[in-house]
C-alpha cells in the first residue's frame, strides 16, 4: 500500500503496554470457592482472576460479605508460586 507510511496492525499492537497498575487496591472476581479438609485442619480455595492490585502470601482479604482471611498461599496457572500479579487467575488457600 503506497499510500500509508504508519506501522503494521501488528508493530501497532506490539508496542502497546498492558495496564497493570499493582499500587491499586485487589480486585479479584471470584470465580469458585471449594472447602478442603484433612484430619488436622480445614482450608477454603478460592479461585478468580485480578483485575487490580496485587496478591501475595500473608496479606489479609476482605471479602465482600465482610469475612476476613489471611492468604497461606497463592498458585498461579497451576504453578505454586508466594504472589500473584495483574491479570491472572489466581487459586488462593486460606482458612
Amino acid at each position: 500500500m503506497d499510500w500509508y507510511v504508519g506501522p503494521t496492525l501488528m508493530e501497532a499492537l506490539d508496542r502497546i503496554s498492558p495496564f497493570a497498575n499493582s499500587s491499586d487496591p485487589l480486585r479479584l472476581p471470584i470465580k469458585k470457592v471449594t472447602k478442603k479438609a484433612s484430619e488436622d485442619m480445614e482450608m477454603t480455595l478460592t479461585t478468580g482472576r485480578v483485575h487490580l492490585g496485587t496478591l501475595e502470601r500473608g496479606v489479609k482479604i476482605t471479602f465482600q460479605n465482610s469475612v476476613t482471611a489471611e492468604c497461606d498461599s497463592v498458585s498461579v496457572s497451576e504453578k505454586k508460586g508466594t504472589g500473584g500479579w495483574t491479570s491472572t487467575v489466581e487459586h488462593i488457600y486460606h482458612n
